[in-house]
């Protein structure tokens, strides 16, 4: 007898004013980089640019995320790094 466990790639539906978009989840590498650089980051600025290019990397098109502003890509950034938590909190009711 024999397991088999089979992972795939997932991917993720985003939804920004009005308008599906498919992300992949990014590796754990990615995720590491993406805090080692954002730990090194100092102004908003830079931060919320960062954020972007990690978003544009995981394939939201680069004129989607130019528009968002810096609390929907934190928004986004959250969902992504924990999807389930982010689902929870977004379906809270206060």
């Amino acid at each position: 007898m024999s397991f088999v466990l089979e992972i795939q790639k997932k991917t993720m539906e985003i939804k920004l004013y009005g308008k599906s978009y498919t992300l992949r989840f990014p590796t754990w590498d990615e995720l590491e980089q993406y805090d080692e650089v954002l730990n090194s980051k100092t102004t908003v600025m830079e931060i919320n640019n960062h954020m972007r290019a990690h978003l544009e990397m995981m394939g939201l098109p680069q004129e989607v995320s130019k528009q968002l502003d810096s609390v929907d890509i934190k928004t986004v950034i959250r969902f992504v790094q924990d999807p389930e938590s982010a689902k929870k909190n977004s379906q809270a009711k206060p």
